[in-house]
């Protein structure tokens, strides 16, 4: 009897395996993250926490008739709406960083199914459960306490709303990934090579970028704000740090840490960047192919990492989730995503942890070398199988939209 019931309920459990995955996946997340709590790293202490108390003494909401920290307006708001709750303003700060966490992990499920044109609870689940437990996600939020999850989740959804040919719910969802973080515009050069290889959507869809930032703004224009505000704050970001890499395996690192370098290395990307539009002309490749256009995103944010100046540890966060994604299409391509995010991991370490390492400049050769690779496998469109066996009917369904 006891027999007949314990092969019962492992047969439910094999027919649900895929929310058992995700279930179990869940608790090791939340595990993971409420364990480091009460960690206060260097950004917090220097950075958050004052800027909570500051919101808090000038009275929560009323504190946004001024700028307080260097984040954007719709971040200053959420800083104001924690303040109205109990609890310690580092855990709060944290939570809303490890719900995001959720999101995104959930975002890239969906995206991947959609890529892959299947209906798999358990390769939904596999997905999930690899992004909540990436260690650069686990420490962004869990750790560092910051928000890299909230742009990259809108940008993850936005390119799946573009994928699918949603090009307004797209270009909404970017706007909200640009209105937390300015690390969005690594991911605009791909939006122009979408638009104009593809042509199927009027070029003010991305006037909406900037108009949900404005739309979200809108609380602190009533008190006072300037309406420049929004723009000015990402402009003073951008002077913040002059220096040309910050704990970044960043191709300055092989040249000098002189700023003045600044200028060449904008023109030195923008030319890169360029030569790959020439290329997507010259072969007509069609962006809207799943494989492309995920191996293409990813190049671009590639690049941009790599060759402009000023780029710290966190900012290749959204690289590694496509580069992982990219895997789900191409299994040739699981090099990639494990350079780039074992890489990333060890960055995190020397800032969070100051633990020891291989110089920087050993890591720039690593990640440039991948580039590299990566830039050749893309270019002659060398490509292997996808991971998982794709619905052939999914791009047709797209197709007919």
């Amino acid at each position: 009897m006891a027999l007949l019931w314990e092969h019962r309920v492992w047969q439910k459990l094999y027919r649900h395996l895929g929310i058992c995955l995700i279930a179990a996946v869940t608790v090791i997340g939340l595990g993971c993250r409420f364990s480091m709590l009460d960690h206060a790293s260097a950004d917090a202490d220097q950075f958050l926490l004052p800027w909570f108390e500051q919101i808090q003494q000038n009275g929560g909401f009323a504190a946004l008739k001024e700028q307080v920290g260097d984040y954007n307006i719709p971040y200053q708001i959420i800083i104001c709406l924690l303040t109205y709750l109990p609890g310690e303003p580092l855990h709060l700060f944290k939570l809303v960083s490890c719900f995001f966490d959720f999101a995104l992990a959930l975002s890239c499920g969906g995206f991947a199914l959609a890529l892959l044109g299947r209906k798999s609870s358990l390769l939904f689940g596999g997905v999930y459960g690899a992004v909540l437990l990436f260690p650069t996600v686990i420490l962004n939020s869990s750790v560092f306490a910051q928000c890299d999850s909230i742009y990259a989740c809108f940008a993850v959804l936005g390119l799946w709303m573009l994928y699918r040919r949603q090009w307004i719910p797209a270009y909404l969802l970017f706007g909200l990934a640009f209105s937390f973080k300015l690390q969005i515009i690594l991911l605009v050069p791909f939006l122009l090579y979408h638009y104009f290889t593809v042509r199927r959507y009027s070029i003010l869809c991305f006037l909406l970028i900037p108009g949900v930032l404005y739309f979200l703004s809108l609380p602190a224009f009533c008190l006072g704000r300037s309406w420049l505000d929004p723009i000015t704050i990402y402009f003073s970001q951008t002077d913040t740090y002059q220096r040309m890499w910050m704990n970044f395996p960043s191709f300055w690192s092989l040249v000098g840490d002189n700023y003045d370098l600044k200028l060449i290395a904008i023109l030195l990307t923008f030319t890169i960047l360029l030569l790959g539009f020439c290329i997507l002309v010259k072969k007509r490749i069609c962006l809207m192919r799943p494989a492309l256009f995920l191996k293409t995103a990813a190049w671009v944010v590639w690049t941009c990492l790599l060759f402009l100046p000023a780029m710290h540890e966190r900012y290749g966060y959204l690289l590694d989730l496509l580069l992982f994604l990219v895997v789900l299409l191409d299994r040739s391509c699981w090099v990639f995503p494990a350079v780039t995010l074992t890489i990333s991991t060890m960055t995190y370490g020397w800032f969070l942890f100051s633990n020891s390492g291989f110089s920087i400049q050993f890591y720039t050769l690593l990640y440039l070398g991948a580039y590299c690779w990566y830039s050749y496998r893309l270019v002659t469109k060398t490509a292997g199988k996808p991971l998982f066996p794709r619905n052939k009917n999914a791009d047709l369904s797209i197709a007919e939209k």
